[in-house]
């Protein structure tokens, strides 16, 4: 606190990435099964190492334009039972991560957990279990076969807000809640497919909702292009599609289903090397 000028928080302040200390004590080399001395680097939270692990990815040998160097542009979507959206600056404020490279960052309350709950609680769910198949996976099938191109349509008539945790970002409100409106007593798989993709939509639009936030105030950083990666990213297409049709942008997936452990493997690596000296 205060008043012992931060002395339980310590007082020095490093970069991410900067080795800390000696490297590893013995004893927690022990317990890892590493070296004593291994350089450790500054840690990130976990969404800021994914952001930092995927924001650079290349995108231009996709077809979409070069965005030159840096984060600005880009975005980072980190996906998982809630989602942080990271964008990328080229200055602050903002949380740090780099020379050059800050994020702003935002994000939603409740996403792979509120997929999962709406679909489980429906009595229809029970149709698309089976043994070794992602009930997603079945669910998504179903949703094209009974939609096709124009599967969005769907939901014409089901209308989702998807704060069941409240609004994380623009908003900032905890105790704003989620809504469904348009349910009736259907109970068959077509009423689940309706409802879960007006889940998905409502998803994707929360994030629309950010976007319009930053084309009003920050212009400037509005991205041009979001990169996903974590849980949802890698097993859900029409999650991603759902974005790319509302933010009118490309969506690109990463390759590395693990990027926030290479984000933060980039941090220990860099430390490393500056611990050699290279």
């Amino acid at each position: 606190c205060a008043a012992d000028n931060f002395a339980s928080l310590g007082q020095r302040v490093q970069q991410p990435a900067q080795a800390v200390g000696q490297g590893l004590t013995i004893e927690a080399a022990s317990d890892l099964g590493l070296l004593a001395g291994t350089p450790v680097g500054t840690s990130l939270i976990d969404a800021h190492a994914g952001a930092l692990a995927v924001l650079g990815c290349r995108v231009d040998h996709l077809g979409i334009a070069a965005l030159g160097d840096g984060l600005a542009g880009r975005a980072a979507l980190i996906c998982g039972t809630s989602t942080c959206l990271m964008v990328g600056k080229t200055d602050g404020p903002g949380c740090f991560i780099m020379p050059d490279g800050w994020l702003h960052e935002t994000g939603q309350s409740a996403v792979g957990d509120l997929l999962h709950r709406v679909v489980i609680a429906h009595p229809a769910a029970a149709e698309l279990q089976q043994p070794g198949v992602s009930i997603f996976d079945r669910l998504n099938e179903y949703v094209l076969e009974l939609g096709g191109p124009e599967w969005p349509l769907l939901a014409a008539d089901v209308h989702v807000l998807p704060d069941f945790r409240g609004n994380r970002a623009p908003l900032g409100d905890d105790d704003i809640r989620g809504m469904v409106s348009g349910l009736t007593i259907d109970a068959s798989l077509e009423s689940l497919a309706r409802l879960y993709v007006a889940t998905l939509l409502s998803l994707a639009l929360g994030v629309r909702f950010i976007f319009d936030k930053i084309a009003r105030t920050d212009p400037e950083i509005l991205p041009s292009v979001l990169v996903a990666c974590g849980g949802v990213a890698h097993k859900n297409r029409l999650y991603l599609q759902a974005h790319a049709d509302a933010l009118n942008i490309p969506v690109v997936v990463v390759d590395e289903p693990q990027a926030v452990a290479v984000g933060a493997a980039m941090l220990g690596a860099a430390a490393a090397d500056a611990v050699k000296g290279d």
